[in-house]
């Protein structure tokens, strides 16, 4: 269970990878919720490439998950699943996803990750710093 749990947990990272990769002239007339949705949409694609650098920019110092720790930690576990082959066929499913926002602090679940490790629901949470949106923490979603 807590490896699917962390193999889920890989590819919602991924999901929000591309958490400040928006950057067309009409982003500033978006909300926040239509920011980290186009966000969430992009880190499908960032999931493809395997882009671990683009992954460090939008992940922040904070970050914990009682499953893999502190940033470090979920880097260093991203990377033992990206050179296993556990990213190969990831299938993320966000049509379902309810973006709640707080002020700066704002949920996003639940995200539905598939591949050859199983199924995890799992919920992003996300703050934005100096108006940037960027992941704090990853939890297994309801």
């Amino acid at each position: 269970m807590k490896t699917q749990l962390l193999f889920g947990l890989l590819a919602a990272v991924l999901v929000l990878a591309a958490a400040g990769c928006a950057t067309t002239p009409s982003v500033k007339d978006l909300s926040d919720e239509e920011l980290i949705a186009r966000q969430l949409e992009g880190g499908i694609a960032a999931i493809e490439a395997k882009d671990e650098a683009a992954l460090l920019e939008f992940i922040d110092e904070s970050f914990y998950s009682y499953l893999v720790g502190d940033r470090d930690g979920l880097l260093s576990f991203m990377k033992g699943a990206g050179d296993a082959g556990f990213l190969d066929d990831i299938d993320i499913d966000i049509s379902d996803a309810v973006i709640e926002v707080d002020g700066d602090e704002a949920t996003m679940s639940p995200i539905l990750a598939r591949g050859s490790f199983g199924y995890e629901r799992l919920c992003l949470i996300g703050k934005k710093i100096n108006g940037k949106w960027t992941m704090t923490g990853l939890e297994p979603g309801n």
